[in-house]
């Protein structure tokens, strides 16, 4: 019997909602994300989906199950193609953030805090809890 891959659902998770929906959990994150950065959902939705998976890519593996079991399913549900790339620095972090949402480091840099910011709201436990590389310290004090 084979595990789960990180960006798989726990049974019975709440916060995310089920595969597939679009719950208010999710909708008011990427609303947040969106009011904090000053774009429009779309562009939040991508810069949090961006963020949520390059920061699980930084983070061990179990850091990584915790983090992903916690937010919304939708924010990580699918993987591009080509991969997400480990960085535990921070200018490695925002170009990967960058690449996946299209934008440029310094738009990255605003929306990634945006959305840790808006995940650190709404379950500040976890995010202090996990064991982020010193490099990325800084993006999550703001």
């Amino acid at each position: 019997m084979t595990q789960p891959g990180p960006a798989q659902p726990r049974p019975g998770r709440s916060v995310g909602g089920a595969p597939g929906t679009v719950d208010t959990g999710y909708r008011g994150l990427v609303d947040d994300v969106g009011r904090r950065a000053g774009v429009d959902f779309r562009t939040a939705k991508v810069a949090a989906e961006a963020t949520v998976l390059t920061l699980a890519w930084a983070l061990e593996r179990a850091e990584r199950q915790r983090l992903l079991e916690a937010v919304p399913f939708k924010l990580h549900d699918v993987v591009p193609a080509d991969g997400v790339q480990r960085h535990q620095d921070l200018p490695g972090f925002l170009a990967e953030v960058a690449r996946l949402c299209g934008r440029t480091p310094e738009q990255a840099r605003y929306q990634a805090a945006a959305t840790l910011a808006a995940l650190a709201d709404r379950d500040g436990d976890l995010i202090a809890s996990l064991h982020v590389p010193d490099g990325l310290r800084d993006l999550l004090a703001g």
